[in-house]
This record gives C-alpha cells, sequence and structure tokens, in this order.
C-alpha cells in the first residue's frame, strides 16, 4: 500500500485515501530524474474531475541522497511523438486503476516540477513517474484537464514536513 503524507493539508485532499495509509511504506524510485523535450507528456486517469491535484503519496527516490523521501504524483511519460490515449490504457484498468478523467501536463508546464522514473527501465514504451510538489504542491488543470500551473512546496524541495 502506498504511504501518504501524514501533515493536516495533505490529509484533507480528496486524493488521500480516506483510510490513510497505517504501516505502509513509501513507493521506492529507483530511477532517473527526467528531462522533457517539446512535445513530452505526462498523463494521469481518475476517477473525479478535478480543477486541482495535489500531490500526496510518499516517494523514496534513490538518487536525491540525503533527503530521499519527498512527497508526489504519479504520471506516465509519453515521449513525442507518441501521445496519451484518450481513455483509461487497459493495463491499468485490469489492475483496478485510473478511470474516465485524464489529466495532462506538457512538457512547457512540467519543466517546473522535478520528475523522476519510478524505475531506471528506459526500454519503456511509457514508463511511470513521479512529479515531486512537495508536501500541499499542486498541479492547477483547466476545464479539458490540461495543465496550466505548477505550484511547489518551495520551502523543503518537495521533502517531508519535518
Amino acid at each position: 500500500m502506498t504511504a501518504y503524507c501524514p501533515c493536516e493539508v495533505c490529509r484533507k485532499s480528496p486524493a488521500q485515501p480516506a483510510q490513510g495509509s497505517a504501516n505502509a511504506n513509501p513507493e521506492v524510485v529507483a530511477g532517473k530524474l527526467v528531462h522533457l523535450a517539446d512535445g513530452d507528456s505526462l498523463a494521469h486517469w481518475s476517477k473525479k474531475r478535478f480543477a486541482r491535484m495535489m500531490s500526496t503519496e510518499i516517494a523514496e527516490i534513490k538518487i536525491r541522497g540525503v533527503n530521499p523521501k519527498a512527497v508526489s504524483a504519479s504520471f506516465y511519460l509519453y515521449r513525442a511523438p507518441s501521445a496519451p490515449p484518450a481513455g483509461c490504457p487497459p493495463q491499468l484498468k485490469q489492475l483496478g486503476l485510473g478511470g474516465k478523467e485524464r489529466y495532462l501536463i506538457g512538457s512547457d508546464v512540467a519543466r517546473e516540477a522535478s520528475i523522476y522514473l519510478k524505475m531506471d527501465d528506459s526500454r519503456a514504451a511509457n514508463p511511470e513517474v513521479v512529479v515531486v510538489l512537495g508536501c500541499g504542491g499542486y498541479i492547477q488543470f483547466d476545464d479539458n484537464g490540461n495543465a496550466t500551473g505548477i505550484t511547489r512546496n518551495e520551502r523543503k524541495r518537495g521533502d517531508l514536513p519535518s
């Protein structure tokens, strides 16, 4: 089970399950820092529609060294010219993940955040990534599910609250 940030702000987020994350461990992120090129995008599918997506998942990012734990959100990377499908990919549906609502972050907006591959496997067509926003950070979306901006918690570079 995924570990979630225990702070008051993150606990109130609709992105955090009501049952919390007792006895959960941070997701280990073993991949490299991702540099996006023009036309690359990040996609996320959800059952809920919202204008602001908060980062509440705790990731342990191995290459960060001194402070590896960060509050983040999960997405899938699509390198240009590949584009994310309109509907939730079948492999996510089979796992009971995702939903009808698609959220996209274009390369222009995504450059505002640190992005890491979850696994160090460059052969994956559309690898899963974490977008580090920090405790209380969020991504703003328009009515079509396209990101318009990212607000990070600059105080701690995405680290957990002290």
